[in-house]
């Protein structure tokens, strides 16, 4: 989780600092996808835990 909003926060400074984007949308849909995916990911992933402790 540490690395990816690392990632995250480096993609945002590229796009703001060394593209010069001015528009805060890029923003906006980047950190949007990055909560929709993590819950995704989680949700399966506790998914998976669950199931496991069934068996």
């Amino acid at each position: 989780m540490v690395c990816s909003v690392g990632l995250l926060v480096i993609t945002q400074k590229f796009a703001y600092g060394m593209l010069g984007l001015q528009t805060p949308i890029y923003f906006i849909f980047s950190v949007g996808l990055y909560i929709f995916a993590m819950n995704y990911y989680y949700k399966n992933h506790i998914k998976k835990l669950q199931e496991s402790i069934k068996k």
